[in-house]
């Protein structure tokens, strides 16, 4: 008896070391379990039923079955039965089909015979059961009972991390799956966001681009040369506006204007007008500015260029006008400089509204600036043009 014990130890200690090197895998281990239980007990069916909850049910389901061909059984109704009365046991027992007890009905109408059942039990928590059915030998069955409780615990402990495993994997699966879609809900919107701004911004250009027209047609109309030079401003103005709005349409985006290319097609629209007499060339730093920046600049160099066209170089004079945007460290610095007659002598510079600059000085407020207005020296001492600096702090779009 003492050699028999220790042959059926030893081989119960081997069963535990090789189930413990299979518990990355409580498919195969259970199998492994069901095999090695069937030649090592007796037993002619031997299955490993995993048990979830859900919606306050229990729910047994197959995890092996040796032999593979009784894997159906599992699903018998009796065995179900079976398995959820496991639930009012707490270690391993011995059932005869004779007796009358709601465990040994449901083995007879199963059609066995005398069976073990084995409930496996981690902390108090049940993860499943354990049956081994048709007994061939009851002799030792003490020996039996309490080897399989002690290898209940180990392979409980395996289903139940197995279990919780499956449960984070499946987990994060589905806020995986939540992201994914969320995140392509997100871009979709952010998309026809996109499509909704610039179609506002080519709406916006072509409205002024109409009101531009009309004030065209109103100048072209009028023989008053006041009204006609009021609304030739007015004109400019509005073009300055519909080239912001045109910038951030042809843009990646839809928040800042490319002051560089903004300046240059500006400077453009100007030389095409001035002829042939007066050259504008313009010179910028890489800036972006967003648009509540953007707009009162634009206004603000349309209004220095044509300033500069009116008044540095009358009757005609052949000349050049030089624009330059350029970054001082936080600052912006716009410079419209010419080579012209200058401003009188008699000029205050606070009085230099006279000259259109009205205007200016209210956009250089708005963008919390300093205007700075130089009369430039010429080689005889006197003046040799006008220059005109607006320092403003930069509202980086990065």
């Amino acid at each position: 008896m003492g050699d028999s014990t220790s042959a059926f130890n030893h081989l119960f200690s081997h069963l535990v070391e090789t189930i413990l090197s299979t518990a990355d895998s409580p498919g195969q281990c259970a199998r492994y379990l069901a095999e090695n239980l069937r030649s090592l007990i007796g037993a002619k069916t031997v299955l490993v039923l995993e048990c979830t909850h859900s919606s306050g049910l229990h729910e047994h389901r197959v995890l092996s079955a040796f032999p593979s061909r009784r894997a159906a059984l599992g699903m018998h109704e009796a065995v179900q039965e079976i398995a959820g009365l496991s639930h009012r046991i707490d270690r391993a027992g011995l059932f005869l089909p004779g007796e009358e007890a709601p465990l040994p009905i449901a083995l007879k109408r199963l059609g066995v015979g005398a069976s073990l059942i084995c409930p496996l039990q981690y902390a108090g928590e049940r993860v499943g059961v354990l049956l081994l059915l048709d007994l061939m030998d009851t002799d030792n069955l003490g020996t039996i009972r309490e080897t399989l409780d002690r290898l209940s615990t180990v392979m409980a402990l395996i289903l139940r991390n197995a279990f919780l495993y499956n449960h984070l994997e499946s987990e994060v699966e589905r806020r995986t799956r939540e992201l994914t879609e969320r995140s392509a809900a997100l871009a979709k919107a952010l998309n026809e966001k996109d499509v909704m701004l610039k179609e506002v911004h080519h709406r916006v250009k072509n409205n002024l681009q109409l009101v531009n027209s009309l004030l065209y047609l109103q100048a072209a109309s009028s023989d008053d040369p006041f009204l006609r030079s009021a609304l030739e401003k007015g004109q400019g103005r509005i073009y300055s506006m519909s080239l912001v709005h045109d910038e951030l349409y042809r843009s990646d985006d839809l928040s800042s204007v490319d002051m560089r290319a903004y300046a240059q097609r500006l400077c453009m629209s100007f030389s095409d007008n001035a002829g042939e007499t007066i050259r504008i060339g313009c010179t910028s730093d890489p800036i972006t500015l967003p648009v509540t920046q953007s707009v009162p600049c634009g206004l603000i160099l349309n209004e220095l260029i044509t300033n500069a066209l009116k008044y540095a170089y009358p009757e005609g004079k052949p000349g050049e006008i030089a624009v330059t945007v350029r970054q001082d460290g936080g600052m912006v610095v716009m410079t419209v400089e010419d080579g012209g007659i200058g401003l009188p002598e008699n000029s205050a510079k606070d009085t230099f509204a006279g000259l259109g600059l009205t205007l200016v000085r209210g956009l250089v407020d708005q963008l919390h600036g300093q205007m700075v207005i130089l009369n430039k020296s010429g080689a005889s001492g006197g003046a040799n043009g006008v220059r005109i600096e607006i320092h403003f702090p930069w509202e980086s779009t990065e």
